[in-house]
């Protein structure tokens, strides 16, 4: 497909957000097994400890919006902590924990829905990626990839409006919730060519995936369902919360945090046969969403499979032209 040249949008804006520092406790580099968790209505990042000690926290500048809050958040190898940060007019936020220094990106007709659970973030190597849905005055959509190395964006599978995106321990890229897919697509983060497409059995309004590196997905839903399945989509294991669960993040050791709509943070394992949880503020505390400090390790760039691959294929279609800031 044909690559072109063009601008990044609103230089001048995320020049300005550049310079800009969170106000922090203080500021220390992340601490390996510990918990990264965003509050949307405090627009703050704070790192907990697995048994819910306050760590550091950290407040992350806004768009200037009334609906921009803090979303999605996810740590990258170089230990540098990547955000969603916004609504209709979003920034990728990226955060250096030890110095409390804070860059920010956008892309022309990137936005999300107006809904706490929305605002997926996945990240490997110098590449971090976005969910991107149609709304008004921002009708994109599909997936925005980011590089690090020089501000750039690209954006690919731009026919579907995705609910939630995660970068499996398998190295692909999972992204679901399209009303047009009505499943899961699975992408080449490298190639960001789409590999397959599977069906998830028992789909009660998902609102955040997970996947190990043996390829089990593991989804948080809006009726309080944590629940495991196999590479195929099909229910293994299931554990109830009692809330509205939002965001969910799994470690290499097999770890898995869950984020709910009103602050509670739950930890189990891949068994789903036990829990614990802690709460952030009140009982009826903030929208959150959750991450293990622990990054992912990088995808091997993997051929395209067949499998599935007709029913994906325009997908991939439209990959839309990579912007570089400092084009004419």
């Amino acid at each position: 497909m044909r690559k072109a040249i063009s601008k990044i949008l609103d230089l001048s804006l995320v020049g300005l957000a550049c310079a800009s520092m969170a106000a922090a406790s203080h500021a220390a580099p992340t601490r390996p097994g510990n918990l990264l968790v965003t509050d949307l209505q405090a627009n703050t990042l704070t790192e907990y400890t697995t048994s819910g000690s306050v760590v550091q926290r950290f407040s992350i500048p806004a768009p200037p919006s009334a609906t921009e809050h803090l979303r999605d958040v996810v740590q990258g190898t170089d230990g540098r902590i990547h955000m969603f940060n916004g609504t209709f007019m979003p920034w990728m936020s990226t955060l250096d924990p030890a110095t409390g220094g804070i860059s920010n990106l956008t892309a022309k007709g990137w936005s999300t829905g107006n809904i706490g659970s929305y605002g997926s973030i996945a990240t490997t190597g110098s590449h971090v990626f976005v969910m991107d849905t149609d709304t008004a005055g921002g009708e994109a959509q599909g997936i925005v990839r980011f590089d690090l190395s020089d501000g750039s964006f690209e954006r690919f599978a731009s026919g579907n409006s995705f609910a939630y995106l995660t970068l499996g321990l398998d190295g692909k890229l999972y992204a679901g919730g399209s009303v047009l897919t009505n499943g899961v697509v699975v992408f080449d983060p490298m190639t960001m060519t789409s590999t397959g497409y599977f069906e998830l059995q028992d789909k009660r309004d998902i609102r955040g995936m997970a996947v190990d590196s043996a390829g089990n997905v593991y989804t948080a839903d809006w009726s309080g369902r944590i629940q495991k399945r196999n590479a195929g989509g099909s229910v293994i294991a299931s554990l109830s919360t009692g809330q509205n669960l939002q965001d969910i993040d799994i470690d290499s050791e097999g770890n898995i945090v869950v984020g709910s709509r009103f602050g509670t943070v739950y930890l189990t394992d891949s068994s789903l046969t036990q829990m614990t949880s802690f709460q952030i503020g009140s009982r009826f505390g903030p929208s959150v969403h959750v991450a293990f400090t622990s990054s992912v390790p990088e995808p091997a760039t993997s051929a395209m499979g067949a499998v599935g691959m007709l029913a994906v294929a325009a997908l991939a279609r439209g990959r839309q032209r990579k912007h570089h800031p400092n084009a004419a």
